[in-house]
Order: C-alpha cells, then structure tokens, then sequence
C-alpha cells in the first residue's frame, strides 16, 4: 500500500509510528467465515498513519472504563467506548446551543472502541471487514474515518446527529450543520469537509453526501480497479462561530417589523417574548439561543441596515456571523437556506 494523503481545506473540513493498545480493550484479531484473518485495529491504525497529513491527533485529556473526554477549545469532545453511544460536541456556554450528538456509522456491527497509544480510537467490525476510527486534532476539529478492506464490505456509511441539528449538503460538496428555526432562517454550527476517499494505489475513489433528515449519507462508488483497502474522511469543524441564515424576504419582514416598532433598541429582548410582534417573536425565540439581548440589538440594526439596501433580492440566501457577531453579510448557495 502505498497512501499519501492530499491536504484538506482546513475551513470548510477540517497517528502515531508506534502503535498502543490502551487498556480499556484489546485488540484482537478474529476470523471472518472464510477463514482469513480479518485485518486487526492495529492493521487500520497503519493504514491511516500512511493516508493522514495536516493537523496532529490530540491524546485525551482523562479516560475511564467508558468514555474519552478530549479538549478541542473552545469546544469538548467526548468520545465513547460502547459502537452505539454518540460521540458528543459540547460548545461553549456563551453560544447557548445544545450539544452536537454524532452516531457512528449505523451499517455494520462494531466490537466496542480500542484507544490506541497516539489518541485514535478504532472499532473494529471484523465479520464486515470494517473498521470505523476517530480521531480529534490539534485544530479542534473531529476526523471520522472508514477503512474499508474489501469490494464485499459496506461502500455507505451513515452518521445520525440525532434531534437538534440538520445536515445539509451544499453545492461543492461540503456539509453544514444547521439548527432550523420556524421563521425559516436557521443557525449554522459546524461545517463539514467535502467527502474524499483514496484506495491503496493512492487513486482517489468517487464518493458523496447526501443528507436524509439528521443523518447524513457517505456512499463510496465501488470499481472493478479499485485497490483496498480504501479509507474515507468525513471531518467536522465547529466551536469557532455561528452563523445566521435568511432569505432576502425575510431580512426584509424583519427589519420592517423592527422599524414599525420603534427601533432596534427597542425591541432587542430575550424574554417576555410574546409580546413583540409576531415575526419578532418568533425570531427572537429562535436566536436567543445562541445570542442574548446585547448581541440581538447588534443583529437587529445589521438587518436593518442590509435591508436599505436596494440590491437585496427576495430569493437570495445571506449569511452573517453572529458569534462572536461581525456584522458583514456574505451571498450564499440557496441550500444554505432551504436545507
């Protein structure tokens, strides 16, 4: 095998030479039904030792019998041992966002995770000749990997982010996760790589997302040339912003609501909510959390002033930080906005 990996956008995205078994399981190697030997985690470590470049793999910061707890500032990551418990994202307080729970790929079944010495850890999943492996790097971003060994192996791969967010595939390929609000504006919280795949020659692999409600969708294309095993990376990036989306209609009804109601100042509050105007209302409901008054009062005069622009269009998508707030609005692909 001969793998060198191609460098990743570090902002769209985002192991050791010696190879450790922790003590929380060990590795084993175990037949398949045909008698082979099914490659071992160690196997897949050395795999992906040879295909990962750019950020280094963060050991955690404290492991017990089930779970291990990695500092990804300004974000926390857990990471748990048991195949069918989420790997959990807390953010920071100051966003007021509920954590981001990513499942792990639910198609084939897992043996439970192996910590090795340099921070992966691997769940093996030897009767489909599978491992699935994660990793947290020095940027803070998560890497998910696949290392698939055969043409009989799973090619789809699918990760549930389970009830409060939205995975929504964008136009070059890349992902966002998105909590969606009534209003039809929703936060973006995280950004997710576009997917790549590479065989054992070094030859890229086809492979795409598709989003079906919280989960989204890895599928590799299987060739008859295609040299295994082949490994794919789906990589998260989060904690350094949030990120507001609206269509152009909809900047507009709410600076016009705001306006008719005395300014923003006026009406830049988190509670006693039912009593703003209706669109304000419901607004507001929805950025609160994230945001608090302060930083409301703020947003409330960029719409505004964003709406007085006479070259805003209804049907465009915009997009604007709001933590830390920046006040600058970008056009953005449609899906942004739709999901």
């Amino acid at each position: 095998m001969n793998y060198h990996r191609k460098p990743t956008m570090a902002l769209a995205a985002a192991l050791a030479a010696a190879i450790g078994v922790s003590s929380l399981t060990a590795a084993l190697a175990q037949d398949d039904p045909g008698g082979e030997a099914a490659p071992t985690v160690a196997a897949a470590l050395e795999v992906l030792d040879q295909v990962n470049s750019g950020p280094k793999v963060t050991h955690p910061r404290s492991r017990t019998s089930g779970l291990l707890e990695f500092d990804a500032a300004p974000a926390r990551i857990d990471v748990p041992v048991s195949p069918e418990q989420p790997i959990r994202i807390t953010l920071p307080e100051s966003f007021d966002l509920p954590a981001i729970a990513m499942g792990l790929p639910q198609e084939f079944a897992r043996n439970e995770g192996v910590a090795m010495g340099g921070g992966t850890v691997i769940y093996d999943a030897p009767a489909q000749a599978s491992q699935a492996a994660v990793q947290v790097l020095e940027d803070g971003s998560l890497r998910a990997e696949t290392v698939t060994w055969n043409a009989d192996a799973p090619h789809e791969f699918t990760y549930d982010f389970g009830d409060s967010f939205t995975p929504v595939v964008l136009d070059d390929g890349s992902a966002t996760l998105t909590l969606p609000f009534s209003t039809g504006a929703s936060l973006a919280v995280a950004t997710i790589d576009a997917p790549w795949a590479i065989d054992a020659e070094d030859n890229p692999v086809e492979t795409t997302y598709r989003a079906d409600g919280s989960m989204l969708i890895q599928t590799i294309a299987h060739r008859a040339d295609t040299a295994y095993p082949v490994v794919s990376d789906p990589r998260l990036t989060f904690g350094w912003g949030v990120y507001l989306n609206m269509f152009g209609d909809e900047i507009k009804a709410v600076a016009s609501a705001v306006v008719a109601a005395g300014g923003a100042a006026a009406v830049a509050v988190c509670s006693g909510l039912p009593k703003l105007p209706g669109v304000l209302s419901k607004f507001a409901a929805a950025v609160c959390t994230a945001i608090g008054a302060p930083t409301l009062k703020t947003l409330y005069q960029a719409i505004v002033d964003i709406a007085s622009n006479t070259t805003i269009s209804n049907g465009k998508c915009y997009q604007t930080k709001i933590v830390p707030m920046n006040r600058e609005w970008t056009v953005v692909g449609v899906k942004n906005c739709t999901g």
